[in-house]
């Protein structure tokens, strides 16, 4: 995803669905179909009245159709919470336990609300989600850091 990055290109669809296992060490990333270059710009924006899968998605693509190298890193967040959660498909929750409707989550994520870490998940892991789900876009974690904490956690 770093090298996506780079390459001024963002994915879109990261999601567990899309990550393909190669052996115990290497994974790959799959079904670049929603994904684009940002040229330019450090952006690009939907134009496009397309369905996306919004549970993956961060409140700036939601709300404005803007993806990011950042709004990937979002996703990013939700690929742990389902690694975390052994690929169960995340669940939005009004705080009364009411799953939140897909049109009104980019409302709901505005206010605060996100995913409840998995059961047993590892602190460490808790946090770097919730550091990949910063409200603004600016304040996440970039590829890269994420992937040296990730080899910390390896070694």
């Amino acid at each position: 995803m770093a090298y996506l990055g780079e390459q001024r290109m963002v994915h879109r669809d990261l999601a567990a669905r899309n990550i393909l296992v190669a052996s115990e060490t290497e994974i790959k990333i799959s079904d670049f179909g929603l994904a684009r270059a940002f040229g330019e710009k450090d952006y690009y924006r939907r134009t496009d009245n397309s369905v996306l899968p919004v549970k993956w998605h961060a409140p700036e693509s939601i709300d404005h159709g803007k993806c990011t190298t950042a709004s990937d890193v979002w996703s990013f967040g939700v690929v742990l919470w389902e690694i975390f959660s052994y690929g169960k498909v995340p669940v939005y929750r009004f705080h009364d336990g009411k799953e939140i409707p897909s049109p009104l989550l980019g409302d709901e994520l505005s206010r605060g609300v996100r995913l409840e870490p998995p059961v047993n998940c590892p602190k460490i892991i808790t946090e770097m989600m919730n550091q990949c789900w910063t409200y603004t876009f600016n304040g996440r974690p970039s590829f890269k850091e994420l992937g040296d904490r990730l080899g910390i956690l390896v070694d």
